[in-house]
């Protein structure tokens, strides 16, 4: 069976489409955004599981 991908120009999101283009443009604005340290990252995931368990 042949595909062709070349038409393939948007991607669907709820509510409407997404081109390429703006989904290049949405990756680089989120790699630019600020990062958790694997050590914060780790503190806040072990607050999350202590808080998940006392529910």
């Amino acid at each position: 069976m042949k595909v062709d991908t070349s038409k393939s120009k948007s991607f669907a999101v709820e509510g409407g489409s997404l081109s390429i283009d703006d989904l290049k443009k949405a990756i680089e604005k989120a790699e630019k955004g600020s990062f958790y340290s694997p050590a914060k990252a780790k503190k806040l995931l072990a607050q999350w599981r202590k808080k998940k368990d006392s529910l």
